[in-house]
């Protein structure tokens, strides 16, 4: 007869659990520290990059569990179907996405009572990339819009620009002093200097996530805000999700 799964446990089998856990875990990171060179760094030996990455996963966790408790999604924008976010997936394993990516809004319509989102996970394109059948190659399309958005707020800037009532006169010569506020234009530009020019779309990589693990936009007013693809992109992702998992 199979043994019935225990779902409780009191407080000191918790507390055995608990120590069990951090005994696993400290050793699993210590293995892969003793593995790596004296000189390594994260960059060239896996082992370290592993560790690092593992380490700076159960840090985050910790913060989404305790995010989680006071957590209101109502307090967020609600998010439009198309639209670009970042979020954090977390850890990886093989081959899964994992640590901050752009994503694309997948849901036809978001409820700011929701704290779930279902997204496509983003690649940055690289010259080695290729698109195969379980990505889309989107081209340069979210950063040509990141881009417009600034030249949007950059114009916007200037009309708003501020001139000294009082000019300097020297000789025939006039000097009149005016101000220009790029607050909210230097705000996207610091976007675009993060982001690289091609993205690529990961189908298969599809997954629901808590709101929680969304880092930009959080808000209306956020420089991240308001960038979306196009029908035509969104319609191509609908195709390719049908041609792999609805076989249409």
């Amino acid at each position: 007869m199979k043994q019935k799964e225990k779902y409780f446990f009191d407080k000191n089998e918790v507390i055995g659990n608990k120590k069990r856990a951090i005994k696993t875990l400290n050793e699993l990171l210590e293995a892969h520290i003793k593995k790596a060179p004296e000189d390594s760094t994260t960059e060239n030996d896996s082992h370290l990059k592993k560790v690092n990455l593992l380490s700076y996963w159960i840090n985050t966790y910790c913060r989404f569990i305790k995010k989680e408790k006071t957590f209101d999604a109502s307090k967020n924008k609600v998010y439009k179907r198309g639209e670009i976010i970042q979020v954090d997936l977390g850890f990886r394993i093989g081959h899964e996405e994992g640590g901050l990516h752009y994503a694309v809004v997948l849901n036809k319509k978001d409820s700011p009572y929701s704290d779930i989102l279902t997204v496509l996970p983003l690649s940055s394109k690289k010259e080695y990339t290729t698109p195969n059948k379980f990505t889309i190659d989107l081209g340069n399309e979210i950063y040509d819009k990141l881009h417009q958005k600034y030249m949007q707020k950059f114009n916007n800037s200037i009309q708003d620009v501020k001139v000294s009532p009082n000019p300097v006169y020297a000789g025939e010569k006039i000097t009149i002093a005016f101000t220009v506020d790029t607050t909210e234009a230097d705000k996207v530009q610091k976007e675009i200097d993060l982001m690289k020019t091609g993205s690529i779309g990961l189908v298969s990589q599809i997954t629901t996530i808590s709101k929680i693990r969304i880092t930009k936009p959080l808000h209306y007013s956020d420089a991240f805000a308001g960038i979306k693809l196009s029908d035509e992109s969104l319609n191509i992702i609908d195709k390719k999700i049908c041609e792999l998992y609805i076989g249409k």
